[in-house]
């Protein structure tokens, strides 16, 4: 019985240590499952955010989990609240797959952040604490089993030792397992945190960013597909977020940058991430200016480029503005000096890899002046502005037209296959300005001079326009409204001319200037009836400067002002000096520059000649060229008649070589008329008719006009003037220009017949 108790009780004790033993390894289990569900929970909250598709597999995994703590774990209690707690956690994930499903990131990372992340936070403590409880639990009836074989196998130290050591190392694996369990969640909650950290960072930054692919060697030419983009992209570029994720990175460059897109892929590839003079569009169509940075990053696990945009269209507007003013002429738009030189200096530098030429054309127009001073300044910016409407659509598309100051142009022609090609443009550019100009309410006919140089191979670019230049000189000299190629001898007569303009503005200062005087005469009685002021210039090398060389330099130049101003106050001087004297009264004429017609303050500078002086105003007499009184009709018929009514008396010089048209001579205010000296040369005989004279004298006679010869040489041309009944006479046969102190010793009361030569 004894033995049977004995052999019931170690039946029992062993059925003991079986059930036992079942029941460790069954909360062993239990334990292992529950971390994996930890484990696949804590790997789906770290990744709740990636793809939808990645997400879901993660879900499913953690799910499958679920299935096996349900399969394994005894507890009714602990498995109720697991499976309650991992269902509300996994919901809040099935809400934001949702979310991700519709593209909707934000609403997403919203649910995680007040959904999924409280739920995941009740769960994983749980779960860990569960865990802990089941292995504890293991662990001990593995230790009951140690000591009830104690019990029944006494004295088997050897079995005691090995099962002691088993359970030891069992007892480390599970604390092993329980603690990788919880690093692995702790790793992926910050890394979750990191995510949700880059992605509202990314989303909610006010510099626009936009995420590509990485550029590969196959996707230069931009067919990179948009991954991601901000709301400050979005509002930059006006495109949803959806219009860009169906864009590539080429279908925002304009099309005709998508080669320099291609070269700035290949850069970035080289490891530069800056850019700019980049142009992208928007979806209305517009072009913005930006400048680029770049840097790699990880995308949803994979390589990608972030692109961050800064729209830099107003500073580009305000640079190119800025580098126009400074290289283009405010007025007309054309090129300025600076930019002219800078093409020349280019063209000058291809001569040496070419075959062909350049030129070069210096144009001035023709009596600009008159217009400006006579219509104003904003009517001569006008003229300007229409004139350089013409010369631009006159030259070629790669040839320069260049305003360098004034009424001063230059035009750059290049690639020329023969020099004769620069003189056919400067021809065809005259033709182009004979049009009138509609300025001012009015039709204007303005003509232009032209010089025109050809590059040579030698010499330096500077030497070309300095010919054509000379060039142009030589055109004015020969009577303007023309065009002249530079000949070799140019050079020296434009030195020559030089020389002469900066000796003449010397010599006005220092007093080199001197009045002549030559006398008219009664044609009747020949007595003297008053002078014409001559001005000369007595040069301290030269000698006695004829009027003919220096005047039309002092014209070009505007020295005229000065040397007018000088001659009507010495004149004045002069005439109240006799007046005061006992020679006694003797009118004086001065000739006027046409340019100083309207301009200048004409009547200003007489008003003071005489109030200086005190000279009797009738005593005085302006004389006005035909050709500059009638083109300013207009606006001389009012000054002349100012400049009259005060007594000085106004005469037209040169009459005959001008307009010569007695309905426009009827209108002005006119005492004279001078019949030009090339008309009275035409005199060969006393009895042979010369009928423009005829017609002159007859015509300024019936207007009651005081008519004066010029150039009277000759006695046949007295005898046929005085029989022609001309007032007065002029020229060598009475006297050649004389000094103030000749003409005294000349004056006679009587008449004085004709004079030695």
């Amino acid at each position: 019985m004894s033995s049977a108790a004995a052999a019931l009780l170690t039946f029992g004790v062993v059925a003991a240590l079986v059930g036992l033993h079942a029941w460790s390894n069954q909360r062993q289990l239990a334990a292992e499952s529950i971390g994996s569900l930890r484990t696949a929970v804590a790997i789906e909250q770290e990744g709740v955010l990636d793809s939808a598709s990645t997400t879901a597999n993660q879900q499913a995994a953690a799910n499958q989990a679920l299935s096996l703590v349900e399969a394994n774990e005894t507890s009714s209690s602990d498995l109720s609240t697991i499976v309650t707690l991992t269902r509300n956690y996994q919901t809040a994930v099935t809400d934001e797959i949702s979310a991700m499903v519709r593209g909707n990131t934000l609403a997403a990372a919203a649910i995680n952040t007040t959904i999924g992340d409280p739920a995941f936070t009740i769960l994983d403590p749980e779960l860990a604490h569960v865990s802990e409880k089941d292995a504890s639990s293991a662990a001990s009836g593995v230790t009951a089993a140690f000591l009830a074989s104690i019990g029944i196998v006494t004295g088997s130290g050897v079995v005691i030792l090995l099962f002691a050591l088993y359970a030891r190392r069992r007892r480390t694996a599970i604390a092993a397992e329980d603690a990788a369990s919880a690093a692995v969640a702790s790793e992926a909650r910050v890394t979750a945190t990191r995510e949700e950290t880059f992605r509202l960072l990314f989303d909610e930054n006010p510099q626009a960013m936009l995420v590509t692919r990485l550029p590969a060697v196959t996707t230069e030419g931009g067919n990179l597909q948009f991954l991601a983009v901000n709301s400050a992209a979005i509002a930059m570029y006006g495109y949803s977020r959806a219009d860009f994720l169906a864009l590539t990175l080429a279908e925002i460059r304009p099309r005709e940058d998508r080669e320099q897109l291609r070269s700035n892929l290949h850069a970035m590839r080289g490891g530069r991430t800056h850019f700019d003079g980049i142009r992208h569009s928007t979806k209305d169509g517009g072009v913005i200016d930006v400048e680029i940075d770049t840097r790699e990053t990880i995308f949803d696990g994979e390589p990608a480029m972030i692109i961050c945009s800064s729209d830099v269209t107003d500073r580009a507007r305000l640079q190119r503005e800025l580098e126009h003013q400074a290289f283009h002429d405010a007025l007309t738009g054309l090129a300025n000096r600076s930019l002219f030189e800078d093409r020349l200096d280019h063209a000058h530098q291809r001569l040496a890899r070419g075959t062909g030429c350049y030129a070069v054309l210096m144009l001035d127009l023709d009596n600009f002046k008159t217009v400006n001073d006579g219509l104003g300044h904003a009517a001569g910016d006008a003229l300007l502005l229409e004139v350089s409407r013409r010369l631009s659509t006159e030259i070629r598309a790669g040839d320069t037209a260049a305003r360098l100051g004034g009424d001063e142009f230059a035009i750059l022609l290049e690639d020329l296959a023969d020099p004769a090609a620069a003189a056919r443009a400067a021809a065809g550019i005259r033709e182009r300005l004979r049009p009138p100009f509609a300025v001012a309410e009015r039709f204007l006919t303005i003509t232009a001079t032209i010089g025109v140089a050809t590059s040579s191979g030698g010499g330096a670019a500077t030497d070309v326009v300095r010919n054509a230049d000379a060039a142009m000189y030589v055109g004015k000299a020969h009577g303007k409204d023309r065009y002249e190629v530079f000949l070799e001898d140019m050079h020296a007569t434009a030195m020559e001319r030089l020389t002469l303009e900066q000796d003449l503005r010397a010599g006005i200062g220092r007093g080199e200037l001197m009045l002549l005087y030559q006398p008219k005469v009664d044609a009747l009685s020949g007595s003297m009836t008053g002078v014409e002021a001559l001005v000369r210039w007595n040069h301290p090398l030269r000698g006695l400067v004829a009027p003919d060389e220096f005047i039309p330099i002092a014209e070009q130049s505007a020295l005229i002002n000065d040397i007018d101003a000088w001659v009507l106050a010495t004149a004045c001087r002069q005439a109240q000096a006799w007046a005061t004297s006992t020679v006694g009264p003797v009118p004086v004429a001065v000739n006027v520059s046409g340019r100083n017609l309207v301009s200048c303050g004409l009547i200003d500078r007489v008003l003071g000649a005489l109030k200086q002086t005190g000279l009797d105003p009738t005593l005085l007499e302006l004389e006005i060229t035909e050709s500059a009184a009638v083109p300013q009709q207009g606006e001389a018929l009012g000054l002349l008649q100012s400049i009259r009514d005060l007594g000085v008396r106004i005469a037209i010089d040169d009459f005959g070589t001008g307009y010569s048209v007695l309905s426009r001579l009827q209108g002005f205010p006119v005492d004279t008329v001078k019949i030009d000296l090339s008309f009275v040369r035409s005199i060969v005989a006393e009895n042979a008719s010369a009928p423009i004279v005829d017609a002159m004298i007859a015509m300024g006679l019936s207007l009651g006009l005081k008519i004066v010869a010029e150039g009277v040489e000759t006695e046949v041309q007295r005898a046929y003037l005085v029989k022609r009944h001309c007032s007065e006479l002029q020229g060598y046969l009475i006297s050649r220009p004389i000094t103030a102190d000749e003409v005294v010793a000349r004056f006679r009361p009587a008449p004085i017949g004709v004079a030695a030569h």
